[in-house]
């Protein structure tokens, strides 16, 4: 009995032991070892080489990895913790039969190629850097603790169904050059907002819906968000990319994000303008509250939805804040192709150049619950803008601000046009200056100001708005085939024909101005016209055709080389002010026409060096009519018509031409001959025996 006893206080008094192997001195192969729970210190030492494996007795058995050698053969660590104070890399020849709990102390786990999944039982990683060399597979919830690292060289980690990574409080979990598959719900989350992920070179591939509730990001290199479902980002705390790096949303996934709470923190914030945000073949969702991006930049590839669940300017998506540090570049790449589909987006740049595009062909396109606000001036590049429909409202233009257009293409209900331009009010474009709108097809459906020089409209299609030059200065090109719909007000500038030009009914040119119809022709529109204003029209054989009567109570003076009015067998009424005056060195040829109402002087030459050339023409005088500069020719059939007198007392010689006769009839009086008694010019010349003046019922004096 006294010796049971002495056995019995012996090894209850007995210090808890320590399993230490191998060694610190000189290298030893150990063989496979089961650590016991019961041991209160248990270490692989320095130079002990575990190359068949070790085991830990449970869940509550605590081991110290010192040694310097890898590990091969088994390992079954039964859930206990393993701590290392060296890198531990388990070989090619290992078997993972058990995990648990690894504390890493920075330290370094490698995985072998072999190890193509963890253990059901891996529960913690504590401040450690696993590395692994093929595609891994995770079937358990791992707590993350400290600062932890998973880098996959290049391979995949697959969430299986029980698979979840859980960052702890004032844990960091960085997933490094690896494809992490099998994301959804929340199966990778932090447990509260102190919890920060980092995502660098990362392909994030989802199989579900993946929302994030709590804790941060960082996104680092080049991440990408893909798969046909929705990253719901729901944390009140914000994420971030970096500088030199990229966030890209594609293959059909949703991103929704936006601010948590009303005057909230934002939900992404952009380190600077190396910091990108690119959104391709994916639609982007802007939550309720809104959020405000500075910095960084958006690029836009193909087929992106924008929604954005605002329902004012203060909640919508906001680029810019107005200072030019931070200032934010939105761009759209040459294949972009993005659909904005509701709420508001605001451009808040300091900087009116900062919407850019590699291409014409990069479109946006608005439906009609799209609001565009433009707190700050903005130019829209070379690209493509189009309204799916006339009840899309226009964009808002804040006070002081301006809207431009550098050669942009717009797309509209029944028209297509290219402009650079920028917008004057809700219904007009003012090119302002080596402007110009090319109409690809179409009615241009809005009001056009110029001013300046070097603007031009031109293309296929109507103008149905009205066209205003400012002043003197204000010069347009036009060489649109199609018609203009409304009247062109000149208030003293040049409408330059670059092509035919023609007028729909009823529209005429008012405010007084220059019309340079080079050698192009001006159709008037059909109906009767009444002109009022003073033009100055110049041509090398440009021309102005009538459709009806044109009654004419101002003064056009012709310019240039040659000009001719076409009556196309319609009337020319001289009303009281109305004037027709040929300049020096020009020929003016009125054909097929009508002209009533000539009386006085109200057709003339300003010298002898202009000339007045009538063909088929009935001349219908209200008065008499006085010709005292410069010459006449007539050709074909030309009459002269009415009781009084038609005095000829130029110095210059009038020619009929061959095969072309001028009558003088219905009581008219034709008083003609030389100038002064000295001169040997005469006032007629026939060309040849076909120059014909006849007299009927009429006087020849």
């Amino acid at each position: 009995m006294s010796t049971i006893l002495f056995l019995l206080i012996f090894f209850l008094s007995a210090p808890a032991r320590a399993a230490v192997k191998g060694s610190e001195t000189a290298v030893s192969v150990e063989p496979v070892y089961t650590f016991l729970a019961a041991d209160s210190d248990n270490t692989m030492l320095g130079f002990g080489w575990f190359k068949n494996g070790f085991s830990l007795e449970d869940a509550t058995t605590t081991c110290t990895f010192d040694s310097v050698y890898p590990v091969s053969g088994t390992v079954t660590m039964n859930g206990g913790t393993l701590i290392l104070k060296q890198d531990l890399i388990f070989q090619a020849a290992i078997a993972l039969s058990s995990l648990g709990k690894i504390i890493g102390n920075e330290h370094m786990l490698e995985l072998g190629a072999s190890v193509t999944g963890l253990p059901s039982d891996t529960s913690e990683f504590d401040t450690i850097k696993l590395f692994f060399n093929e595609d891994l597979v995770i079937s358990s919830t791992i707590m993350i603790k400290g600062t932890t690292l998973i880098h996959g060289n290049g391979h995949a980690l697959t969430l299986g169904e029980d698979g979840h990574l859980v960052v702890g409080s004032n844990a960091s979990l960085e997933l490094r050059d690896i494809c992490v598959e099998g994301i959804k719900e929340s199966n990778i989350r932090c447990v509260d907002d102190t919890g920060t992920i980092i995502l660098d070179n990362v392909i994030w591939v989802q199989t579900d819906d993946f929302t994030f509730a709590n804790g941060s990001f960082s996104f680092m290199d080049d991440v990408a968000l893909v798969g046909a479902h929705e990253f719901l980002y729901q944390s009140a705390q914000t994420s971030t990319i970096q500088n030199l790096s990229q966030l890209t949303v594609s293959h059909n996934l949703t991103f929704s994000i936006g601010r948590k709470e009303v005057g909230g923190v934002e939900p992404l914030v952009f380190v600077d303008n190396t910091s990108v945000l690119q959104l391709d073949s994916c639609s982007f969702a802007v939550t309720a509250l809104g959020m405000q991006m500075t910095k960084g930049k958006i690029v836009f590839g193909k087929d992106v939805d924008v929604d954005i669940y605002s329902t004012s300017t203060s909640n919508g998506l906001i680029v810019g804040d107005g200072v030019a540090a931070n200032d934010f570049v939105v761009h759209f790449d040459p294949a972009a192709d993005v659909l904005l589909k509701s709420g508001h987006f605001v451009y808040n740049n300091s900087l009116p150049t900062l919407v850019t595009s590699s291409s014409k062909s990069a479109r946006l396109t608005r439906l009609a619950t799209s609001n565009i606000y433009l707190a700050k001036s903005v130019t829209f590049p070379s690209m493509t803008l189009e309204l799916s429909s006339n009840l899309v409202p226009p964009i808002t233009i804040g006070t002081g601000s301006i809207l431009e257009y550098a050669d942009s293409r717009a797309i509209l209900p029944g028209v297509e046009f290219d402009i650079t331009s920028h917008r004057y009010d809700l219904f007009t474009f003012y090119l302002d200056g080596n402007d110009e709108i090319f109409l690809s097809k179409g009615e241009f459906p809005l009001n056009i100001r110029i001013s300046s020089t070097g603007n031009e409209i031109h293309g296929n299609g109507n103008i149905k708005g009205i066209i205003t030059l400012t002043d003197s200065n204000a010069e347009l090109i036009c060489d649109i085939y199609g018609q203009l719909e409304q009247n062109i007000i000149l208030n003293g500038g040049t409408l330059k024909l670059g092509g035919n030009l023609e007028l729909l009914p009823t529209v005429v040119l008012t405010g007084s101005g220059t019309v340079d119809l080079a050698t192009y022709r001006l159709n008037l529109g059909e109906g009767h016209l009444s002109m009022a204003t003073p033009l100055e029209w110049i041509g090398t054989e440009g021309r102005i055709e009538f459709n009806g009567l044109l009654s004419l109570s101002s003064t056009w003076t012709f310019g240039g080389t040659k000009c001719v009015i076409d009556g196309k067998g319609n009337t020319l009424e001289l009303k009281d002010g109305g004037n027709i005056v040929i300049e020096d060195g020009t020929e003016l040829l009125l054909k097929n026409l009508r002209v009533v109402g000539a009386k006085d002087t109200n057709i003339k030459c300003l010298s002898d060096d202009s000339s007045l050339v009538l063909l088929n023409l009935d001349w219908v005088q209200e008065d008499d009519f006085t010709f005292d500069t410069g010459s006449m020719k007539i050709i074909r059939d030309v009459d002269l018509i009415g009781s009084c007198t038609f005095i000829y007392d130029s110095a210059r010689t009038s020619t009929i031409s061959s095969i072309s006769q001028l009558g003088i009839t219905d009581g008219m009086k034709l008083l003609i001959g030389r100038k002064n008694a000295t001169t040997t010019v005469e006032p007629l010349y026939f060309t040849d025996k076909t120059s014909v003046l006849k007299i009927d019922n009429a006087i020849l004096s």
